[in-house]
């Protein structure tokens, strides 16, 4: 007698969803799993059941998708592991969007002068003075596979006011 096997999440698949779930902060993560099309509860516990359940289902009728679910939720654990939480994002962007940025940034990429040095990039007092301050420039860009990466810098002007009572200088 042969019996079908029943689907279930392999080790690393439940790892990540419930990295999404529990690592990120709740205000986070939920918009994150509504906008992968995934069932949210009322409270983690309630949102991972369904979330498990929904994949597990998805996974044994539409096997593309739950790929696609998958490769976004590591792509956005990468993202928060390498640049931290301000880089955390899920958007979908229509392809002629994204390769047009894609071609003007190599484009502006291609046309500078790239540092081979790490002396090169960092400036001196002399230069910071002169740099053009609050305006972020480009410093990397990189594209492999389906991901862009973008560096910016730049240089903040900070004014520190701060008073100081004489009786906390060392003449008093």
């Amino acid at each position: 007698m042969t019996g079908s096997v029943p689907v279930v999440l392999s080790e690393s698949e439940l790892k990540s969803i419930l990295t999404l779930t529990e690592r990120f902060t709740w205000n986070v993560a939920r918009p994150i799993i509504a906008s992968l099309g995934l069932p949210t509860g009322r409270g983690r516990e309630a949102t991972n059941e369904k979330i498990l359940e929904s994949l597990i289902d998805l996974k044994s009728k539409d096997r593309q998708k739950f790929d696609g679910i998958m490769a976004n939720v590591n792509d956005l654990i990468f993202g928060q592991v390498v640049y931290g939480e301000k880089a955390i994002f899920s958007l979908t962007v229509d392809n002629s969007v994204i390769k047009t940025l894609n071609d003007r940034f190599s484009f502006q990429w291609n046309l500078m002068n790239q540092p081979s040095l790490l002396v090169d990039s960092i400036l001196d007092d002399v230069q910071l003075q002169n740099a053009v301050k609050n305006q972020p420039e480009l410093v990397n860009y990189s594209i492999q596979n389906t991901q862009s990466i973008l560096v910016f810098s730049s240089v903040r002007e900070l004014v520190v006011r701060e008073k100081i009572p004489p009786s906390a200088l060392a003449q008093y």
